[in-house]
Parts: structure tokens; sequence; C-alpha cells
């Protein structure tokens, strides 16, 4: 017996059209405080953890600038759409016997804006948010978790994300990751990050499905 197989879906930017809002919020709330960060930056830095990207562009952590940018995204969570494919991807790999878990540097105060409107939440085992670890992606302790609570093994496992941090932590953890490039990342970046594949779209994903790495998980 070979045990569970699981597809762990990032959502921003791969399920759910939200990274350059995120660019936005972020550049709102670090303006409101006294910091100008171009958006080209920030855009390159999503996906990864609030305290990652603040490490980055201001001098650490600072939850005023955290609470300004939440307040700001949820401002405009009601602009939030699933991306091409998405819904019907996620319900395929949960149809086809596989646990579909998502695994988000999100915050879980974010996980209802970003849940509601994919509307497929019946369709997922599990969901490891960023406050589930110490660290979020690029490191691969989300990964770890997810496969820790679910009991897959990595050569059972397939991520699915958008950018070049979630290639490196699936790859840490272990994990075979495609990608997508609905999250603003070109596809040569994605491959030179480790991606195993890369599609336009969850839609492109799905229409080849029988010859991707999802339909040879067993």
């Amino acid at each position: 017996m070979t045990g569970p197989s699981a597809v762990l879906f990032d959502i921003d930017g791969t399920l759910v059209d939200t990274n350059y809002l995120h660019t936005w919020a972020w550049w709102q709330a670090l303006a409101e405080n006294g910091r100008e960060v171009p958006m080209a930056r920030l855009h390159r830095l999503i996906g990864k953890g609030a305290h990652d990207l603040l490490n980055e562009v201001a001098d650490g952590p600072d939850e005023r600038i955290s609470r300004a940018h939440s307040r700001y995204f949820a401002q405009h969570g009601d602009r939030i759409r699933p991306l091409p494919g998405a819904q019907d991807l996620v319900r395929r790999v949960h149809a086809a016997g596989h646990l579909a878990v998502l695994v988000t540097s999100a915050e879980e105060g974010e996980l209802e804006l970003l849940l509601e409107p994919l509307d497929c939440a019946d369709a997922l085992d599990e969901i490891v948010h960023g406050e589930s670890v110490d660290a979020a992606k690029p490191a691969p302790d989300l990964y770890h978790e997810a496969l820790a609570r679910t009991g897959v093994l990595p050569s059972r496992a397939v991520a699915l994300g958008d950018t070049g941090w979630d290639v490196e932590a699936a790859r840490r953890a272990g994990i075979t990751c495609m990608a997508v490039e609905t999250g603003g990342v070109a596809a040569c970046e994605l491959f030179a990050a480790g991606a195993h594949a890369v599609y336009r779209s969850c839609a492109q994903l799905l229409e080849e499905y029988e010859d991707s790495l999802l339909a040879k998980l067993y």
C-alpha cells in the first residue's frame, strides 16, 4: 500500500486573483507608515510571509504596517475573483481521490476573504496557513506541516504555486512543484526556481490534466 496522495495548492495568485491587490495594500500600508517602496519591488515579494516581506522593505516586522495591509486588503475583498479553472481543478483533484490541501503564507484572518469567492471549501481536505508554523514561505515549514497533518509522504505529493517562493519552499520540503503564471511571475523565472512544469493558468493545467504530473499521482 502506497498511502495517501495530495496536491498542495497555494491560493493567492494561484487560485484567486489577489497578487496585485496585495501589492497595492502593502504599498498603501507602508506609505501610511512613512515608507515609500516601489510597487514593482513589493510585487516581487508577494508569496512570502509578512514577517519576511517586512524584513526586506522595513526595519523588520511591524504590527502597524501589517494591520494597515490587512485593512486595505479587506477594503477590496469584494473584488477578489477565482482565477480561470481554479475551482474545477480543485474539485477534479478531490474527485480523483487525492487530498486537496491549501498551503498558504496568508494569515488566518484573510482566509475567509480568499475562500468565499473560490467557493470550493467542501473539496478541500486541509488548510495550512501562515500562522500554523513559525516560518512561512520560502521556508519549508508550511509544507512540512501539511505532510504531517495528512500523513502524506513527500514523494506522494505535488505542490502548485505561482511564485518562486512557492517553488523554493516545496523543493526544500522534498516536494515536486508545478506553477502557474497567474501571479505575474514569468515561466522562465519559475523554471529557474525549480518548477517541474509551468502553465498559463489552472485552466490550461485542467485541459492538460491527463498529461500532467497530477495524473501520475496514484
